[in-house]
């Protein structure tokens, strides 16, 4: 909810809103990259469900490839963080995200300046599980094209999370997390 509501660039960015804490800062206001206490954003660990993703961004930092409506908490944390995140000094951030509606399909599209993005969830298995997945568009090529710049940058990313509740105590998860990034120089 934090996330949605924090101030945005273009639209809603997990990594814009951890930049309003104490000792996280940017080279600029174009990037979305972390400087914690100091350190470069190769010093930051960043977790997706408990897997590391290695580059979270689009276009050199410009935006984040995880969509704020698909985020179910982001655990911050500056120091002071458990051995079991292995070498990184600076910081460590663990993003979950969200499981879908066990009891009825749901969609929401969204429109911003940045892009459009689709977000679907539901039941599978009468109930024993659910599935929420979210794909991003950006619109940034029609925005640079009526400018007449002949750089056109370009993305997407999606993100889908599907659960399984074996029993009680036990639950089986498919996570998967893709994306693409490309700028296209025009001829005139």
């Amino acid at each position: 909810r934090d996330i949605r509501n924090a101030p945005a660039f273009v639209e809603p960015d997990v990594f814009r809103t951890l930049q309003m804490l104490p000792g996280v800062q940017t080279t600029s206001d174009w990037s979305s990259a972390l400087y914690v206490r100091g350190s470069t954003p190769d010093q930051n660990l960043l977790m997706l469900d408990g897997i590391t993703v290695y580059n979270p961004y689009h276009l050199g930092g410009i935006f984040s490839t995880f969509n704020a409506d698909a985020i179910k908490e982001a655990d911050f944390r500056a120091g002071g963080f458990p051995a079991r995140y292995g070498d990184k000094q600076s910081s460590v951030m663990d993003i979950s995200l969200r499981e879908g509606n066990y009891n009825n399909f749901e969609t929401e599209l969204e429109l911003s300046m940045g892009g459009a993005g689709l977000l679907a969830e539901g039941p599978i298995a009468n109930g024993k599980g659910s599935y929420i997945a979210s794909i991003r568009q950006s619109f940034l090529k029609y925005i640079i094209k009526s400018a007449g710049l002949t750089a056109v940058p370009e993305y997407w990313n999606s993100q889908m999370k599907a659960v399984y509740n074996i029993d009680s105590r036990n639950k089986l998860i498919f996570n998967a997390v893709t994306g693409s990034d490309y700028v296209k120089i025009e001829d005139e």
